[in-house]
């Protein structure tokens, strides 16, 4: 369950001469424009996020150094975060009864990116979406979709007419933030040390700065340590508020994902980079397909490629794989 936050504005941490801007996104490319013009090379680390009628891109470091985007697309408003030292983020609706709001980084609380309304100057958790500090405080954004990391090449296989934002920063802002985002999933990054003075009451069950996928549905959330995943051929089987749920580690981005599968879905084999389910189905670039070889409609609960200490905040005595 989301927790009910209880804010202490001592310890936020405010620095305005770190503050970076928020990224308004005025336009975006054809993902498959972007590569074909060599100005997003296949590779690049990029944050997707997934809906009915759309698949939009932002690049991963871009998103480290804005930590916030908001944007209108496909008749939808959208707003996102993301945090280079949890490496947690989210994609929310900007919109709270019936009024739409503008957001930016504010600082840090519990040594995560914490957002700002420009409107109330109110302060929101960037993982919950609940307002913890303001005239707003209580008031919730509502979860959009997670944001899932991949490849800009593996998007668009999955996702031709996938979208891309690009916030083209300079080449010295990207050298700098391109050496901050290096530290974003290091098993001992060097972070100043008085940024996890801004945590609470931490959860000591796992390492602080431990990397896992955290899934969350209804009233039960979960954590699984990466360690864990890789000990098991990068992939786990578990049950989520009843219903069968496959975890893997993603070849290409080398990230963990989560989608709920079929009840007789009970083994999976990797075969190179697809991974082969025993009713046939495949799983290739994170997409689902059945025996057949046609591409099925995925489910996924919410999820979070996260450090520990992030999730435990945001869901305080969540469930720790162990299988």
């Amino acid at each position: 369950m989301l927790r009910d936050i209880e804010f202490d504005i001592n310890r936020l941490i405010l620095n305005e001469e770190l503050r970076t801007p928020p990224f308004y996104v005025n336009r975006t490319l054809a993902l498959r424009d972007a590569l074909a013009d060599k100005e997003v090379p296949p590779g690049t680390s990029v944050l997707l996020i997934e809906r009915e009628n759309l698949a939009l891109v932002f690049v991963t470091v871009e998103m480290v150094f804005h930590r916030v985007a908001q944007i209108e697309i496909a008749g939808e408003l959208l707003l996102v975060s993301f945090c280079g030292i949890c490496n947690g983020g989210m994609c929310f609706s900007p919109v709270v009864d019936g009024q739409t709001y503008h957001f930016s980084e504010h600082g840090l609380y519990n040594a995560m990116t914490i957002l700002g309304d420009e409107e109330t100057g109110s302060y929101w958790d960037h993982i919950t979406g609940k307002c913890v500090h303001g005239p707003l405080q209580g008031k919730e954004l509502t979860h959009v979709a997670p944001l899932r990391h991949s490849t800009a090449e593996q998007v668009f296989a999955t996702h031709p007419d996938a979208r891309i934002a690009l916030a083209r920063l300079s080449s010295g802002i990207m050298s700098v933030i391109e050496k901050w985002d290096s530290q974003r999933t290091a098993p001992e990054p060097k972070f100043p040390v008085d940024v996890f003075g801004s945590i609470s009451t931490e959860d000591s069950r796992l390492p602080r700065l431990d990397m896992g996928m955290g899934i969350w549905e209804g009233q039960t959330a979960r954590y699984y340590p990466i360690t864990r995943l890789h000990a098991q051929n990068n992939m786990a089987f578990d049950t989520l508020n009843g219903r069968r749920v496959l975890l893997y580690i993603d070849p290409a981005s080398d990230s963990p994902a989560a989608m709920y599968i079929a009840a007789d879905v009970e083994r999976a084999t990797w075969i190179g980079d697809t991974l082969r389910l025993n009713t046939g189905a495949t799983i290739r670039d994170t997409a689902l397909y059945d025996a057949s070889g046609i591409r099925q409609k995925v489910e996924r609960p919410m999820q979070l490629f996260v450090r520990w200490y992030g999730f435990a905040v945001a869901f305080p005595n969540c469930e720790i794989y162990t299988a």
